[in-house]
């Protein structure tokens, strides 16, 4: 069978191929390329805070003059067209508030004299059995002290009927800087964690992209990184920061290389032996060749 081979994965990609194996395939190993989904205002309106916030802190820690570090060339190149008028204005919102409730103060302090911080860089390197992956983290630096951190920011509920809950195991809620009651805060290589838990027990999914990241950029399978979060939630800042277990690691590592085999072999379906898999992946082959066929046919008719 003719099959694509991903040069590379991706938290995305490898979250998907966990959870839905067929929509998987559609996208990354089928020879039919699907498109990609439009941006939404959901997603929007995240990239435009990340946007600004990046070009503010660019110009604070670097200042080289880059041009593609300026405001409008981030959101311009984070945000597409259908989108920027809304995303423009709730991102400044976002943005603002941000500002405002002392989170932007803090991630300032954490920053302190710094090593070789970078935003929005594109990372790809080979770890361990072969793997590449790939990863663009937003902020990532050498603290102080000579940890590696990794910075994040996560945008939730701005278009929500209901508030969302944070996630457990907070560090710091701003404004007023409480803490979640299952934080123990510890200094630890220069930054204040919660000891109480690792991030993977409580930020499972965060904890998986944030350590992929970590890992492209040379850090040891069961590394000592140091993971950083601000989930955004309406008129609240949530800080997260925290280690990753270390069997933890190896555990996240063999499913990511069960991925990669999958991928290098076609054996996508693991739930089905190997002929059944490659019977089953022509049929969707078929199956996307048809709409493909119906989709042109339609788009004659229009012209």
């Amino acid at each position: 069978m003719e099959m694509r081979k991903p040069a590379y994965l991706s938290y995305s990609s490898f979250s998907l191929f966990e959870k839905d194996p067929e929509t998987f395939y559609k996208r990354y190993i089928t020879p039919t390329k699907q498109p990609r989904d439009k941006q939404n205002f959901y997603m929007a309106i995240g990239s435009a805070f990340d946007a600004f916030v990046k070009a503010d802190l660019y110009k604070i820690f670097i200042n080289d003059g880059n041009p593609e570090y300026e405001k409008q060339t981030l959101f311009e190149t984070q945000v597409e067209p259908q989108v920027r008028d809304l995303a423009w204005k709730d991102g400044h919102t976002l943005y603002d508030m941000y500002k405002k409730s002392g989170a932007y103060d803090d991630l300032m302090k954490d920053m302190k004299g710094c090593i070789n911080p970078q935003f929005e860089s594109t990372l790809e390197g080979q770890i361990e059995g072969g793997v590449v992956l790939l990863g663009k983290p937003d902020i990532k630096y050498i603290n102080s002290s000579g940890a590696r951190v990794i910075h994040d920011w996560k945008c939730s509920g701005f278009y929500s009927k209901t508030r969302p809950s944070p996630r457990q195991g907070y560090i710091s809620k701003y404004p007023g800087k409480t803490m979640h009651p299952k934080c123990a805060p510890f200094r630890h290589r220069g930054a204040l964690i919660n000891s109480n838990c690792p991030m993977n027990l409580y930020c499972k999914d965060w904890a998986e992209q944030l350590t992929m990241y970590a890992w492209v950029l040379g850090e040891p399978i069961g590394g000592d990184y140091i993971l950083t979060i601000d989930q955004l939630i309406v008129d609240n800042v949530y800080r997260y920061s925290a280690l990753c277990d270390g069997v933890w690691q190896r555990d996240l590592y063999n499913r990511i290389k069960r991925c990669w085999d999958a991928c290098q072999t076609g054996h996508i379906f693991l739930n089905l032996p190997y002929e059944q898999n490659l019977a089953k992946a022509e049929a969707i082959d078929a199956e996307l060749s048809v709409v493909d066929k119906n989709v042109e046919y339609m788009l004659r008719r229009e012209r």
